[in-house]
């Protein structure tokens, strides 16, 4: 697999991120705005754990698939664990952790389609 596109990625979640946290600091300020940037910060931790685990499945580090089922259900336990964490117990802004974590996604597609050949391109 071309690094290139995960390191795209990565670039795109953490930008988009840093732009919506921006654009909710100016908007409602305080409490929303720094649960925006919690919730990108763990969107960009949470890509990179998954990128970190896909390159061991990809080099043959990790063998069968129920060995990537139990690591994958581990990541996603913890992840639903860290969110508890913040917004119960660390009390982080539910709407804005949530429009934080929604930079995985929009960073995924921007990330991903950048530089990819248009669908009707054919490859020479």
């Amino acid at each position: 697999m071309d690094s290139r596109i995960p390191n795209r990625v990565t670039i795109a979640i953490a930008a988009i991120g840093a732009l919506i946290a921006g654009i909710a600091f100016l908007v409602v300020g305080g409490q929303i705005a720094v649960a925006t940037l919690i919730g990108a910060l763990v969107a960009v931790v949470n890509w990179l754990a998954l990128r970190w685990l896909l390159r061991r499945v990809q080099s043959g580090e990790t063998r069968g698939k129920a060995g990537v089922m139990v690591l994958l259900a581990l990541k996603m336990g913890a992840l639903m664990a860290i969110c508890y964490v913040l917004v119960v117990r660390f009390d982080v802004h539910p709407l804005g952790f949530v429009i934080g974590l929604a930079a995985l996604p929009a960073g995924i597609v921007v990330g991903g389609s950048r530089g990819a050949p248009a669908a009707n391109e054919k490859e020479g």
